[in-house]
Formats: structure tokens, sequence, C-alpha cells
């Protein structure tokens, strides 16, 4: 069996939680990593909670700072993300194109990438694109050539699988795909027919892992045969929503069938 990464609970899985019930549920499902959205961050320092002192309490570190409205060209969302990180130790900041992103405009994207692992780096965080299927920025080929030009050691590419399946990549990565850019994997199930609506179907009707058509097993074992796997996360939306799998489960047994779905799908791909 290949080593296996460390495996990290997605904040969005929970739904709406607090963040301290998701921290909870999240250790005892057995999970090392979280990831923590920039809003319930700061809804939760607003309620006195030491955030970082919490996670430590429980034997969990901080994946990634995820959700905060940023692009590659807004500086200043990227600056309220990294003060996050910092305070938090988190382990790296995700950066999801919300502009009209112009692909012919790749040199210019990785400057300003470039620009932003910098001020990372001075921290010792990690800075990640990551494409999604409605996004102007949803090849991921065209991510890993950013994050290629930009030449930084602590840029990347996150691989969400349910994007790279349901968006233009049509779950085929191309013949470059550079290994060493992969900072971060995540898994979500697709069903066998797409919706019409690609966001809504994201929002509410992602499936955990092994319980659809994505084959994830197989591909987890695809990309972990092109290098060591970074951390793998599994993030599903929303558990509020009517149609969501874990639509009215409890945050602590959403949590654990989370765990176990995810642990189930690394094993079964050699991990």
């Amino acid at each position: 069996m290949t080593h296996r990464p460390p495996l990290i609970l997605c904040s969005g899985t929970l739904g709406s939680a607090p963040l301290a019930d998701k921290f909870r549920a999240a250790a005892s499902a057995g999970f090392e990593l979280v990831s923590v959205y920039g809003h319930e961050y700061h809804e939760a320092r607003a309620a006195g909670i030491d955030v970082a002192g919490l996670a430590l309490e429980l034997g969990l570190r901080i994946a990634e700072v995820d959700g905060v409205a940023i692009s590659l060209s807004s500086g200043e969302a990227f600056e309220e993300a990294l003060a996050i990180a910092v305070d938090l130790g988190a382990r790296s900041i995700t950066i999801v194109e919300t502009s009209d992103f112009d692909r012919t405009r790749i040199a210019a994207a990785a400057e300003t990438f470039g620009d932003y692992c910098d001020l990372a780096a001075e921290h010792g965080v990690l800075v990640h694109l990551e494409p999604f299927a409605w996004s102007s920025l949803g090849r991921t080929n065209d991510a890993m050539q950013i994050a290629e030009q930009a030449n930084r050691d602590n840029g990347g590419v996150l691989l969400d699988l349910w994007h790279h399946l349901r968006g233009p990549d049509n779950g085929a990565l191309s013949a470059d795909f550079s290994a060493r850019r992969l900072f971060g994997v995540q898994l979500a199930d697709t069903l066998a027919d797409p919706w019409d609506n690609v966001r809504d179907e994201c929002m509410a009707h992602r499936q955990l892992p092994g319980s659809g058509a994505g084959e994830l097993a197989r591909r987890l074992g695809e990309l972990a045969s092109l290098g060591p796997l970074p951390p793998v996360g599994i993030e599903l939306f929303t558990a509020e929503d009517a149609g969501s799998v874990l639509a009215g489960v409890p945050t602590e047994n959403a949590a654990r069938l989370a765990y176990e779905a995810l642990a189930r799908t690394m094993s079964e791909a050699g991990l």
C-alpha cells in the first residue's frame, strides 16, 4: 500500500454548523485536518472563540483558508485570507477565480499569482489555484500553466475531482500535468447523469465518494502513480439543502459518514 496522505474535512461538508462544532465532529471522526472559510473564522472570533487554540486542543491542523472571495485580480481579498492563514497556522490558501479570466493572458495571471505566492512565502504558507466547473478558470491545465510560469516553490493547484469531472476537463488530465504542482486533492462523487445547471448540482447534489459514477478510487490511484499525493479532502455542499446526501444528518454523524466514505475510497485506491 502506498503511503496514505492526511485526510481533510472540508468545511462545506458540514453546512452552516458552528465552526467549533465542525472541529469537534472532525476530530471525533478521525480527520487530521480541516478547512476554514473566512466568514466562519470571523464569526467564531466574534463569539470569543480562539480558533487556532481550539484546533490545537482537538489535535487538528488547519489545512487551508477556503471560500474567501479571491481572484487573480483582487489583492485586497488575498491579503485578508493571508491574515487568517497566518493567525491559524494554516497550510495553504485556495484561490478561486471569480472574475473573467482570459486564457490568452496566462503570463499576466502568472505574474499576479507569483506576487501572492511571495507574500505567503514570508509566512510559510502555500497558495493553490482551484479550477471549478463554471469558472472562466475551469481547466486544470490552465491553472497548472499559471503555477508553472509563476515558478514559486509554494505555488500550485488544488484538484477537486468533482469539478474535474463536471467541468471543461471532462475527467481527463493533460499529458503535461505537473504532479509537483499538485498541492491538494478534494473528493466528491458524481451521479451518471449531470444536471443542466452545474452550479446547482455542485451545491446540492454532490455524492459521498464511492457512491456515484466518478470512479474516484481509480482516479486517485492514477494521481498517486505520478508522485506522492498531497492531503486529500472530502467536500460536499450543503448539508441543509433538500436533496443533499447529508441533509438532516447531525453534524457528528455527517462527519463520521464523510470520513468512512473517504477512507474507504483511499483504501480502494491502494492508499
